[in-house]
């Protein structure tokens, strides 16, 4: 079923409102003729002054039973724009008012001799019209027809067509506004049948598509985290990336130590890259393990790594240096062929900081140092430049004093 937006569930309510109006003239306008038949007919008897006592008051009855009806259709022109209790509610009690109505009727023509029969047929009829909505239209028209036929044959052969007529209005009045008001029921419950329709499909694909959104989110999610991971973290040894590394470094104030394994290219070359990508993991997992607490190792390029160190002393930075540099040749890394040692050679810099280079500033510093310690054999932590620029510095500063 097509979902209705607000404008267009305002228009159909206003299509069947319309059309309930329109019925509703219809049926006020036969009842009301009818009802106006019955006051003509005992006209020329009230013009004449032979009527009786009864046809007078019948007259009257008829007479305002049709300016009810009348009365309720001018009201019924104000239908777009009252709500369904409210149409509901004013069907029933001019139901009850019509009833009233025939009721003082049937009494007088009780009251003049006729058979009741055919008075209790149209109040079961009228209670059917109360109480049996989903069935009253085609019951009250159904009993409504009984009775009228019974209320023929009954007065017809007593040559008093007048009460026959009277009475067979009032058959009539009850089976059209059975029927009328059977309709406008219907109707009413096929439109809120209608307009659930749309909100429970509404209320359905705004579920579906919140779960669907709700999906796809999850899945951005993991898409972007995927891709953080991606970008922020090497694939093979799980350090921290290039990208990473220069992200956090621009606003790191401590020190920074470069790592590099010395005779890299011939364990690839005696042993193959399978070995290699495994040394290449275990110095990272030592590395890890090693740094002191708030460190951050990543992967520089190729057998480069840097691990930035949370504190900026020089003392402290050397000796994280040369913990880091034990803890790699200490043991050995297991492989599938044979346990094979590695060592490594490091450089180390302060970074950031109050008069401490920036972070490319101490990456060239402390690679400076990493080549110093291969050229005066690996396997150690080289000078950091650092110091003897700084010792420059110092002995320009008291020359100048």
């Amino acid at each position: 079923m097509p979902v209705l937006d607000e404008a267009a569930q305002q228009r159909l309510a206003h299509e069947v409102t319309g059309a309930n109006l329109l019925r509703f003239r219809r049926l006020a306008a036969v009842i009301v003729t009818a009802h106006v038949l019955t006051v003509l007919i005992y006209l020329p008897s009230i013009l004449s002054g032979t009527a009786t006592h009864w046809q007078r008051d019948q007259a009257i009855v008829q007479t305002l039973l049709a300016a009810s009806i009348l009365g309720a259709a001018a009201w019924a022109r104000r239908w777009q724009h009252v709500s369904i209790a409210r149409k509901s509610a004013f069907c029933f009690w001019l139901t009850v008012a019509y009833l009233l109505g025939a009721t003082v009727a049937s009494g007088l023509d009780v009251g003049a001799g006729n058979s009741p029969v055919t008075y209790l047929l149209l109040s079961f009829a009228a209670g059917l019209v109360v109480l049996l909505p989903s069935v009253e239209a085609l019951v009250a028209a159904a009993i409504g027809i009984v009775a009228m036929v019974a209320s023929i044959h009954h007065f017809v052969p007593d040559a008093d067509p007048d009460r026959a007529m009277s009475v067979s209005a009032d058959a009539i009045g009850f089976c059209l506004i059975g029927w009328g008001i059977g309709r406008i029921r219907y109707l009413q419950e096929v439109h809120s049948f209608l307009l659930n329709q749309q909100l429970a499909q509404q209320q359905s694909e705004l579920a579906e598509a919140f779960l669907q959104q709700r999906r796809y989110s999850e899945q951005l999610e993991k898409a972007k985290a995927e891709l953080e991971r991606i970008v922020e973290c090497d694939g093979l040894t799980g350090a921290a990336s290039r990208r990473k590394l220069f992200s956090v470094g621009q606003a790191w104030q401590g020190g920074l130590v470069i790592i590099d394994i010395d005779f890299f290219k011939n364990v690839n070359d005696t042993h193959g890259h399978d070995v290699g990508d495994l040394v290449l993991i275990e110095l990272v997992r030592r590395l890890q393990v090693a740094a002191p607490v708030g460190s951050l190792v990543a992967r520089l390029g190729g057998e480069e790594f840097v691990v930035l160190l949370p504190f900026a002393a020089v003392p402290e930075i050397e000796a994280a240096a040369e913990a880091l540099r034990d803890v790699v040749a200490a043991a050995p890394v297991v492989t599938p062929h044979a346990p094979l040692a590695i060592t490594v050679s490091i450089g180390w810099a302060p970074v950031g900081g109050l008069g401490q280079p920036d972070l490319e500033a101490a990456l060239l510093l402390a690679d400076e140092g990493l080549y110093s310690a291969k050229r005066a054999g690996r396997n150690r932590v080289g000078p950091s430049p650092y110091l003897r620029q700084r010792s420059v510095s110092s002995i320009a500063k008291a020359a100048v004093a």
